[in-house]
């Protein structure tokens, strides 16, 4: 998405610019793939892709180093 670096760009949906909040109306994302993801825990603040972005290993170093 065009937030990482930089600012916001026109989104290829032509719907408006890129942008967390886009993301999850982004017609050009399957709907279908919000249901994979997992869900952030009751009272989270934060976007929804933030969650899952942040559960993602930092590299292959921090997950050797975890296990």
């Amino acid at each position: 998405m065009g937030w990482i670096p930089g600012k916001p760009a026109p989104c290829s949906c032509g719907l408006g610019d890129t942008s967390r909040s886009h993301l999850m109306v982004c017609t050009l994302v399957p709907s279908a793939l919000w249901c994979c993801l997992p869900v952030p825990p009751p009272g989270y603040v934060g976007h929804h892709i933030d969650y899952v972005l942040n559960l993602l290993p930092v590299s292959a170093a921090a997950r050797y180093l975890s296990s």
